[in-house]
C-alpha cells in the first residue's frame, strides 16, 4: 500500500544481501536467478505487492536483477505486471515496458498510472498519479531516487516464463516476505549466474544408439519368431463352436451292479438362464473383478498380460492377465484345460481371440455365467442363487452377488459354509474393487462389509437314495479319470457301470438303522442328568461346549457383524433352539460300513453315515481314524513272515520300552489296564487282543517291516514306524483296513478296491473296462495261518466271542475288535469265505465318547453292527452270500511248535528257564499252555498253575536284557 505522506529519501548505500537469503528468496519465487533481458516475461494472477520504506532498498536490489516492475495504481496494493518484449512504449495502464528501456543498465524507470513510460530521471511533469509510480527495471537502480514508500505484501502468483507467448501464464508461485538479521537490516539478495549448459560426449551418444538399435532388432527378431509359433499352434486349435451359448451339457448316468440306476450326473444343479434374467449387481461385480477392460479388448487383454509379466518378474502378485473370455475357453475347450499351463495359456489367447470374432459381448457374458463352477455342486448364476441364497439369478442383491463372484476365484477355497471368515473377506475384495471400477463409494462398500453372510443354503441334492456315500465317491473318482483321460462326466454323457449291489445296500442299510439307534440311546442314557441325555457330558466339558459355539456358522456371523466374542458367545446361549441343535449335532453317534468280495476287491456295500441329509461325511473313504487292535492282524502276519511261530510263547507283563530317537518311554497296558502276568502262545495273544505281547512282538519284527507289509496289502495312509504302530496308533480308512483283511480271506492276495466296472459313452461304446488285478502281499501259508489264527476271536475266550453267540451265523466266520483310547473309536472287521465287512462306531468329535466301558468296546458297537449285517446277508438267499468253510490253499500245512518255544524274546530270557522247567505230566503243560490262562473261564486257577509261577511282585515294570534271536 502507498502512504505518500511518509516518504523519504533513502539515505546511505543498500545493505549487503546474503547468497543463502537471496536463494531463498529466488526459491520461494519459483525462478532462476538471471538477469533480465528480451524475450523474458513475467507474468501474474490476481495477487499484489508492495513495499514500505525501510525494506524497499533491498527488495529493490533483489528485484532489480530480475527486471520487475513495480506500478502504482494510486491507492492500496498494486498489482506485478507483465514485462515482455515491445517495439513501442506502451501506456501505464497495459503495464508494460517496452524493450529497450527494460534492458539493464539503462537506469530506473519511473511509470505513471495513466502516462507512458520512461527513465528514472524524466522531467517531473511526467503525468504520473499522486504518489508517482515506480518501475525496478535493472541493476541502476540502486542508484535510482525512490520518491514514496510502499508496503510490500506476499504474492501469491508470479511465474517467469521464457520465450513463450505473451498470451500463456506460466505456473503460480509464492513471495516470500524478507527476513531482518538481528541488527535490524535486511539482507541484500543476488541473482547467481545462470548455470552453464553441459555438452553430451560424443562417444555415449554413438553407444546409446548403437544399444538402441540392438535392442530395437532383437524385438523385431523376437516378434517374427513368435507370430510364426504362433501360426504354428493355431493349426492345432479346435474350430470354434457356433451354438456355444444354446449348448447344454448332456447327462451322465451311474449304475449299480444290477442295472438299477444309482443317480444322474451333470444337469441337477445346472440350469441355463438369459443374460437379462441374470440381477445388474452380478453383472457389475463381475467386470469389476475379473475383467475390467471386457468391452475394451479383444479377447486378450494386452495392457494386463505386460503387467502381468511385469509383477511375475518382480515377485509381486497382482492379479493374472486371462481374460473372461480366455477363462471361458478353459471350461468350453477341456482338450485345452487339460494341457500343461505354458501351452494352454497359449491356446487360451488365440482361441479367445477367435471366439471374440464369432460372438458378440453379451453372449460371451451369458455363456460365461451359465458354464462357471461356484462351488457345492452348483453350476451357473442360477443354481449358485438358489444353493447359497434360495432364491433366482433376478432377484440378488449387491452383497449376494459380491459373494457369488468371488467364488470363482476358488469354490473349495472361498466355501462360505466350510471357511466363513475367507469367504467374507474374499467378498470384501470384490467390493473394493467396485469402489475403484467407480460403481460404489467406498463408505459404502465398508458399511456392507461389516454385514453378515446371511446365507440360505438350499437342501442339498442327494445324488442317489440307494447309496449316497458310494455314489458321491464314483463321482469323485470319475471326475479324476475324466481329467486323465480326455473326458467330462457332466458333459460327455457316461454311461458308468458299479459294483455295488443294492439288495446287500438295504441289509447293510437296515442293519445300522436299528443297532445304531440302539447305541444312541445307550450312550445317551450313561451321559444323562436329569432324564436328560448327555447332559452329565456338557456339564463336565463346558470348554468343548464353548469350542463347538465358536466355530458355529451363527457364531462367526455375529463376529463378522462387529460383535465380541463375549457378547456373541451369551446371545447365543440365551437361544435355547439353537444349543440344542449344537448339542444334538455333537453327540451323534456316527457309524461306516463297507463290505467288499475279497476275491475281486469289489465293493458290495457302503454306508458313510447313519443319514446322508445330516451328515455326508464319508466314515468308509474319507475319515482317517486310529484302527486300535484291528491292525494286529497284519503285524503277526510280519511275525510269521519273520519266522515266528503261531506256538511261541509270550508274557502278559507291563513293560517300560525307551522309544528312540527321543528316548521317550512308553509303557503299554491291556484293556482296563495291567496285565495278567500269565503266558500265552501268539495264536492266544492275538485272540485275547494282548497289548502286552504285541507290544514286545514288534520290538522283535521291527516297525519298518510292519508297514511294509501293510503298504503290501493296500494300506495307503501314512504310518508311523513306531513301536506304538502294533496297537493301531496311525491313522487309516476304514475301506483301507477291510481291503487289507480281504487279502487274508484271498489266500495273500490283496485286489484294490473296485467300484467301477466299465464305462461306456453316450452311444453304448464300451471305452473303459476294469478287471480285477490282484498282487501278492505274502504268502497264502502265511495268509490262511492268520485265518486260522483270527477263528478264536470268535470262540470262547476270544474277543469276539459274545457275539458269535448272539448273532448265530451260519458256516465259519471270524473277524478282529479294536477299541482306541478312551473308547474313542470302536471297529471289528469279520472275514467270510465270500465277504469281507467291516464298521466302525464314534463320534465325529474324539472328544465325545462312550462313558460305558462295555459299550465302548469294538465288540459291542462296531461288532454289533457288523454281525448284524452279515447274520441277515448269509441267511438271506437273495444276497448271494451264504454259508462256507474256509478253504486252505494248496500245501497248506498247520505250523508245529518250535522246538523252543520260548525262544524269541518273547519271555524274559532269565525267567525262562523256569517256566521250561516245570513238570508236564500227562501232557497237561502242553494242553495248558494250548488253551491259555483265561481268568474270565472256569478253571482258570487251576490252568494258570500248570502253566507257571506268576512274575514276583514289582517285577514287571522293568525292560530287562533281551536275547533277541529266532528259532527258525
Amino acid at each position: 500500500m502507498l502512504h505518500p505522506a511518509n516518504a523519504r529519501e533513502p539515505r546511505g548505500p543498500p545493505p549487503k544481501v546474503s547468497k543463502q537469503l537471496k536463494q531463498r528468496f529466488y526459491h520461494r519465487l519459483g525462478i532462476l536467478a538471471a538477469p533480465f533481458r528480451e524475450g523474458v516475461t513475467l507474468e501474474t494472477g490476481d495477487d499484489s505487492v508492495g513495499a514500505d520504506l525501510p525494506e524497499f532498498r533491498s527488495l529493490a536490489v533483489v528485484l532489480g536483477d530480475l527486471g520487475v516492475v513495480l506500478p502504482d495504481s494510486g491507492r492500496g496494493v498494486v498489482p506485478l505486471v507483465q514485462v515482455r518484449p515491445s517495439g513501442d512504449g506502451v501506456s501505464a495502464g497495459e503495464r508494460v515496458v517496452s524493450p529497450a528501456d527494460s534492458k539493464p543498465g539503462l537506469g530506473a524507470l519511473r511509470l505513471s498510472s495513466g502516462g507512458s513510460v520512461g527513465p528514472a530521471n524524466s522531467p517531473p511533469e511526467t503525468p504520473h498519479a499522486p504518489g508517482g509510480g515506480l518501475l525496478v527495471g535493472g541493476p541502476a537502480l540502486r542508484a535510482a531516487p525512490v520518491g514514496v514508500p510502499t508496503r510490500l505484501a506476499p504474492a501469491r502468483a508470479a511465474s517467469l516464463v521464457s520465450r513463450q507467448p505473451p498470451a500463456r501464464a506460466a505456473a503460480p508461485v509464492r513471495v516470500a516476505p524478507l527476513v531482518r538479521d538481528p541488527r535490524g537490516r535486511v539482507e541484500r539478495a543476488a541473482a547467481p549466474a545462470p548455470a552453464k549448459r553441459r555438452r553430451r560426449s560424443v562417444g555415449v551418444r554413438h553407444v546409446f544408439v548403437g544399444v538402441s538399435i540392438t535392442l530395437i532388432v532383437l524385438v523385431v527378431v523376437a516378434g517374427l519368431w513368435i507370430g510364426a509359433q504362433a501360426r504354428e499352434v493355431e493349426r492345432t486349435l479346435p474350430p470354434v463352436r457356433m451354438d456355444l451359448a444354446g449348448e447344454l451339457p448332456t447327462k451322465s448316468y451311474i449304475y449299480a451292479a444290477d442295472g438299477a440306476q444309482l443317480a444322474e450326473i451333470g444337469l441337477e444343479n445346472r440350469v441355463w438362464v438369459a443374460l437379462s434374467e441374470v440381477s445388474p449387481h452380478v453383472i457389475t461385480a463381475l467386470l469389476a473383478t475379473e475383467d475390467r477392460r471386457f468391452f475394451q479388448h479383444d479377447g486378450v487383454d494386452y495392457r494386463r498380460l505386460v503387467q502381468a509379466g511385469w509383477f511375475s518378474i518382480t515377485g509381486r502378485e497382482r492379479g493374472g492377465a486371462s481374460t473372461l473370455t480366455m477363462q471361458l475357453v478353459k471350461n468350453v475347450y477341456p482338450e485345452i484345460a487339460r494341457l500343461p499351463r505354458r501351452d494352454r495359456k497359449v491356446r487360451e489367447l488365440l482361441m479367445a481371440r477367435r471366439i471374440e470374432e464369432v460372438y458378440t459381448k453379451r453372449e460371451l457374458l451369458e455363456l460365461y455365467l451359465n458354464k462357471m463352477s461356484f462351488g457345492r455342486g452348483a453350476f451357473g448364476i442360477e443354481a449358485a442363487a438358489e444353493t447359497y441364497f434360495s432364491t433366482t439369478a433376478r432377484d440378488l442383491d449387491m452383497l449376494q452377488s459380491a459373494l457369488l463372484i468371488g467364488l470363482l476365484k476358488g469354490p473349495s477355497l472361498y466355501d462360505p459354509v466350510q471357511n466363513p471368515e475367507r469367504a467374507l473377506g474374499r467378498r470384501r475384495t470384490v467390493l473394493l474393487s467396485m469402489v475403484a471400477h467407480e460403481k460404489m463409494t467406498r463408505s459404502v462398500a465398508d458399511h456392507l462389509a461389516a454385514e453378515p453372510l446371511a446365507l440360505k443354503l438350499a437342501p442339498r441334492q442327494i445324488l442317489s437314495a440307494t447309496a449316497p456315500h458310494f455314489t458321491e465317491h464314483v463321482r469323485r473318482e470319475m471326475e479324476a479319470w475324466g481329467r486323465a483321460n480326455g473326458h467330462d462326466i457332466y458333459h460327455d454323457g457316461l454311461r458308468v457301470y458299479t459294483t455295488i449291489d443294492p439288495y446287500m445296500q438295504r441289509i447293510a442299510q437296515r442293519a445300522v438303522d436299528r443297532r445304531m439307534t440302539e447305541l444312541q440311546a445307550i450312550a445317551g442314557q450313561d451321559w444323562a442328568a436329569g432324564g436328560v441325555p448327555f447332559a452329565d457330558f456338557w456339564q463336565q466339558n463346558r470348554r468343548f461346549e464353548e469350542q463347538r459355539l465358536q466355530r458355529s456358522h451363527r457364531f462367526l456371523s455375529l463376529r463378522a457383524s462387529g460383535m465380541s466374542p463375549g457378547t456373541a458367545s451369551w446371545q447365543l446361549r440365551q437361544n435355547p433352539v439353537f444349543m440344542d441343535s449344537l448339542h444334538q449335532a455333537a453327540t451323534r453317534l456316527e457309524t461306516g460300513l463297507v463290505a467288499i468280495d475279497p476275491f475281486t476287491g469289489q465293493v458290495k456295500a457302503w454306508i458313510g453315515s447313519r443319514d446322508f441329509a445330516v451328515d455326508q461325511y464319508d466314515k468308509v473313504g474319507a475319515a482317517h481314524r486310529q484302527p486300535g487292535s484291528t491292525f494286529k492282524p497284519i503285524l503277526y502276519a510280519a511275525a510269521l513272515e519273520s519266522g515266528y511261530s503261531p506256538h511261541h510263547l509270550a508274557e502278559d507283563v507291563v513293560q517300560t520300552y525307551s522309544v528312540p530317537p527321543n528316548y521317550d518311554t512308553w509303557r503299554p497296558t491291556n484293556s482296563g489296564g495291567g496285565a495278567t502276568g500269565r503266558i500265552f502262545t501268539l495264536r492266544q495273544a492275538l485272540a485275547k487282543s494282548k497289548n502286552t505281547v504285541s507290544a514286545r512282538l514288534v520290538q522283535q519284527v521291527g516297525p519298518r517291516r510292519v508297514v511294509d507289509l501293510a503298504r503290501r496289502m493296500g494300506i495307503e495312509s501314512d504310518l508311523l514306524e513306531v513301536p506304538s504302530i502294533a496297537l493301531g496308533t496311525s491313522e487309516v480308512t476304514l475301506q483301507e483296513m477291510v481291503s487289507a483283511y480281504g487279502t487274508f480271506v484271498a489266500e495273500g492276495m490283496h485286489y484294490k478296491p473296485q467300484v467301477v466296472t466299465r464305462i461306456e459313452d453316450a452311444e453304448g461304446n464300451v471305452i473303459a473296462d476294469f478287471e480285477p488285478v490282484g498282487t501278492r502281499a505274502i504268502a497264502s501259508q502265511h495268509a490262511f495261518t492268520i485265518v486260522d489264527m483270527l477263528q478264536d476271536v470268535t470262540r470262547p475266550g476270544g474277543t469276539g466271542a459274545g457275539l458269535a453267540s448272539r448273532y448265530p451265523i451260519p458256516g465259519e466266520w471270524t473277524g478282529k475288535t479294536g477299541t482306541t483310547q478312551d473308547n474313542t473309536d470302536g471297529w471289528f472287521v469279520a472275514l467270510h469265505p465270500e465277504l469281507v465287512t467291516g464298521a466302525w462306531v464314534g463320534f465325529n468329535q474324539p472328544a465325545v465318547r462312550f462313558r460305558s466301558n462295555y459299550y465302548g468296546q469294538g465288540a459291542h458297537n462296531a461288532g454289533e453292527v457288523v454281525a448284524d449285517f452279515l447274520q441277515a446277508a448269509v441267511r438271506d438267499p437273495m444276497s448271494g452270500v451264504g454259508p462256507s468253510q474256509f478253504q486252505p490253499p494248496p500245501g497248506w500245512v498247520s505250523p508245529s511248535p518250535p522246538a523252543d518255544p520260548f525262544a524269541g524274546g518273547l519271555i524274559d530270557p532269565v525267567r525262562r528257564w523256569d517256566y521250561y522247567g516245570q513238570p508236564a505230566p500227562g501232557g497237561r503243560l502242553d494242553d495248558a499252555l494250548r488253551r491259555g490262562a483265561d481268568p474270565d473261564q472256569p478253571g482258570a486257577a487251576q490252568e494258570a498253575a500248570v502253566a507257571g509261577p506268576r512274575p514276583a511282585s514289582g517285577r514287571d515294570a522293568t525292560v530287562r536284557t533281551q536275547r533277541k534271536r529266532l528259532v527258525w
